[in-house]
C-alpha cells in the first residue's frame, strides 16, 4: 500500500480554539466521505493506516484532533484538557457539519473509537 500524504489544516471552534484537521484524499475524485472520530489521548495522525486504506477503496477521509489533543490548541495550555464534554460535542457537531456543506450531496460516514464513539453517539442520540 503506498503512503497517502495528510492535508493539514485548521478548523476554528465556537470559542476560538484552533483544532487540527487532516484529510486523506482519494485520486480521481472521491465517492463517499468518512469523518474519523479518535478516542481519549489520542490525535488524528494515529489513523494513517486506517485513512490509507478507506483511500485506497475511493474514500476521501478527515479527521479533526479534538480539543487539547495532538496538533490542536490547549485549553488554557494544558494538554488533555478539556472544560465540559459539551464543547468536545459542540465542536465535533461544527465540524462535521462544515464537512457535510462542503461534500455536497456525498454520503458522509462517521468512524469513531473510544471517546470518539462517545461523542458520536451522544450527538445521534440528540438527533
Amino acid at each position: 500500500m503506498s503512503m497517502v500524504t495528510a492535508d493539514l489544516r485548521w478548523f476554528e471552534a465556537a470559542d476560538g480554539l484552533r483544532l487540527r484537521t487532516r484529510t486523506w484524499a482519494a485520486a480521481g475524485g472521491p465517492t463517499v466521505s468518512v469523518a474519523l472520530l479518535h478516542g481519549g489521548v489520542e490525535h488524528s495522525g494515529r489513523y494513517q493506516h486506517t485513512a490509507e486504506r478507506l483511500v485506497a477503496s475511493g474514500f476521501e477521509v478527515h479527521a479533526l484532533d479534538q480539543r487539547s489533543h495532538g496538533g490542536s490548541d490547549r485549553v488554557r495550555g494544558v494538554p488533555l484538557q478539556i472544560d465540559r464534554f459539551d464543547d468536545l460535542l459542540d465542536d465535533t457537531e461544527s465540524w462535521l457539519r462544515s464537512l457535510r456543506r462542503t461534500g455536497g450531496e456525498r454520503p458522509l460516514f462517521v468512524v469513531a473509537h473510544s471517546m470518539g464513539a462517545l461523542i458520536s453517539l451522544t450527538l445521534a442520540a440528540r438527533g
